[in-house]
């Protein structure tokens, strides 16, 4: 997406007004790049994902009902054919989000291994902010 359609998609989500043809401020090219942020929930759990920042890659935030939270930078994406997700790793803990290419956000699942076992398998539902 180059900044132009970045910065009018932010702008709608923001409720901010920009002029077509006008020379974003430094400002608004900062805020069309920084990264986006979604939340969701799965099952006990809060995942926070950011976007793909130049300096951090995709990030991670998972945090249980008693606000313990892990954090991971440096998400790998990826396409197998079918889904698509990001993948994390802290040690031998793999942290995999994905969805059903082309699909809604009802088919996101998070999955964690601990080497080749599954830890935790959850379906992931947005959290509305409100």
């Amino acid at each position: 997406m180059n900044i132009l359609s970045r910065t009018i998609a932010s702008s709608f989500l923001l409720g901010t007004t920009i002029c077509l043809g006008a020379t974003p401020t430094l400002s608004e090219k900062a805020q069309a790049l920084a990264p986006v942020y979604d939340t969701y929930r799965a099952g006990n759990y809060t995942i926070t994902i950011g976007g793909n920042h130049p300096a951090t890659g995709y990030t991670y935030r998972g945090c249980d009902t008693q606000q313990r939270c892990i954090d991971l930078q440096y998400g790998t994406s990826w396409y197998d054919g079918h889904r698509r997700g990001i993948t994390w790793e802290n040690g031998d803990h793999y942290y995999a989000v994905s969805w059903q290419d082309g699909a809604r956000w009802d088919s996101m699942v998070l999955v964690v291994y601990q080497g080749d076992r599954v830890l935790l398998q959850e379906s992931m539902v947005p959290v509305l902010e409100s």
